[in-house]
């Protein structure tokens, strides 16, 4: 006879009572009790659970997805962390990663240096989903909800890791940074927060550039942003090349103030008087010419036009991923 997962009231299976205990970290998953049986209160339980976890997926968690129907099956169970003991298995350290602009959740910089630790089992990456990626200007308050709400997702159980850390790319690591300037440092989260990697930062403080990049950016240089960090991140590497149209900014040169007005508008939706960003390019385009709807095509779609964009998206990763080992502890 097949083998039938347990899925009713009524049937029993050793690694209940570990299903029980990681549900009971949910309010709906209270007072299951430590028995092997599956009881109408655990099949409520497992079915309140399951399409939300699979909305985590659907946002860009590993999977597999799990049964909807109350079944307590092989995928249910692995995602669970459950070992053959019917007891959680050792969490270990959490890497969050975000794409770029328009970017591929698996095939920028920030996911592929750290999927390699990923692979030798040594740490569980969280991609960042669930918000608008191609939108001008960019949804960085979206993204920055994001962001809050996996680092307090109780599935995630980041406060009973040994470490966790972030690996983000171009306008992910723009809202990383915004989200960090305004973090309340009393968060028990920070307690285990090691470091990681921004790569083609935006945000990147002056003077601030991981010690293995070859063609550096000059000591006066920092972001595009307007709204730099004024210090660098206690183990965050800022993985920027020159001439990086987003990370590589001169301070105190006319030119500068041009691609800071640009991404102004498309990054943070910042008018200078005038009723739309349509409006405000087209006044640009006047006053300095064809170089604004280059500055413009490279930021919002990464256009190579008249601006190289390779030292944006184009890193040894090898010293990346070494550095993020480092930093977790792996």
């Amino acid at each position: 006879m097949a083998y039938t997962a347990p899925y009713q009231p009524g049937d029993r299976h050793p690694k209940i009572p570990g299903a029980k205990r990681f549900l009971s970290r949910y309010s709906y998953g209270k007072g299951l009790g430590e028995s092997d049986e599956y009881t109408v209160e655990f099949g409520i339980a497992l079915r309140t659970w399951a399409p939300r976890f699979n909305a985590e997926i659907d946002n860009g968690r590993a999977g597999p997805r799990v049964p909807e129907d109350g079944s307590f099956n092989w995928a249910v169970q692995r995602q669970m962390g459950l070992d053959d003991a019917g007891a959680p298995a050792a969490l270990k350290p959490l890497v969050l990663t975000g794409m770029g602009h328009l970017g591929n959740m698996t095939a920028g910089p920030d996911y592929l240096a750290a999927r390699p630790l990923e692979v030798r089992q040594q740490v569980q990456i969280q991609m960042v989903g669930g918000f608008n990626n191609n939108s001008i200007p960019f949804d960085l308050a979206g993204q920055k909800r994001e962001i809050h709400r996996l680092l307090h997702e109780p599935q995630l159980r980041l406060l009973e890791r040994p470490s966790w850390g972030v690996s983000m790319h171009s306008r992910a690591a723009m809202a990383w940074c915004h989200y960090w300037m305004e973090r309340d440092p009393g968060d028990p989260i920070w307690r285990t927060f090691r470091g990681g990697l921004l790569i083609g930062n935006p945000n990147r403080p002056t003077g601030t550039v991981a010690p293995w990049i070859q063609d550096k950016p000059d000591p006066d240089t920092q972001g595009l942003s307007p709204y730099c960090l004024p210090e660098p991140i206690p183990g965050v590497a800022e993985v920027s090349r020159k001439n990086d149209l987003y990370a590589d900014k001169k301070i105190g040169v006319k030119a500068s103030e041009l691609k800071v007005a640009i991404i102004k508008l498309v990054a943070y939706g910042e008018l200078f008087g005038r009723d739309s960003i349509t409006e405000e390019l087209l006044g640009l385009v006047l006053q300095f010419g064809q170089v604004v709807w280059a500055l413009f095509a490279a930021i919002t779609s990464g256009i190579q036009f008249l601006i190289n964009m390779d030292p944006h998206h184009i890193f040894d990763l090898g010293p990346a991923e070494r550095h993020l080992a480092a930093v977790l502890g792996v």
